[in-house]
């Protein structure tokens, strides 16, 4: 767990900022989902807005497969079924969950790690959801919080924090695709 002190009621605690587990997956199902992402016949949107915040000449491919609580892909929950096992298993999703969104991201290397925008995944719905962020292979991108804190981009590495943090991506300079799978989800009140 990682934070910031903060002062409360007097007490000067450790405020949770995000949560990052290494090795989260299984190497089997770390692998399929990057032999999937890879494979010719994997259907890839782009993405000519990545948010509100990014530069006009920012984009990205992404497959969505839950907007806005629907499944809009088919099998979107079998798909996912390894990262929501471990999240429940972590205890970092209770039962029941709602799930607001979930893609894969697709990023293509530039010249010189670019932040895409600070903002925030969601802007309908207050700060009541959290986020979690799958890294499917190593390179020099990776999440950046509005403090200057920096999150690598590492193979099976997933990164989990409260929705109400602001983040931007980084692309990579060294890989020529940068995958992530993004989950929005809401915990309280589902």
């Amino acid at each position: 767990m990682h934070g910031k002190w903060c002062v409360d009621n007097e007490r000067i605690i450790l405020m949770p900022y995000y949560d990052i587990i290494d090795d989260f997956l299984s190497e089997s199902d770390m692998d399929n989902y990057y032999k999937t992402f890879t494979h010719g016949g994997f259907p890839w949107t782009l993405l000519t807005k990545v948010n509100e915040n990014a530069g006009k000449d920012d984009f990205q491919f992404a497959h969505k497969y839950i907007d806005n609580g629907e499944e809009v892909y088919d099998g979107a929950i079998e798909a996912l079924r390894p990262i929501f096992r471990e999240l429940y298993h972590e205890k970092y999703m209770t039962k029941p969950t709602e799930i607001y969104r979930a893609k894969t991201n697709l990023f293509i290397k530039t010249d010189t790690n670019r932040g895409l925008g600070f903002h925030h995944d969601i802007t309908n719905l207050g700060d009541n959801y959290k986020t979690a962020i799958y890294y499917v292979n190593n390179n020099n991108g990776g999440t950046r919080f509005e403090d200057g804190t920096f999150v690598e981009s590492v193979r099976n590495r997933a990164l989990l924090f409260s929705g109400k943090i602001s983040h931007e991506t980084v692309t990579q300079t060294d890989t020529n695709f940068r995958f992530n799978i993004n989950i929005n989800y809401n915990t309280e009140g589902a």
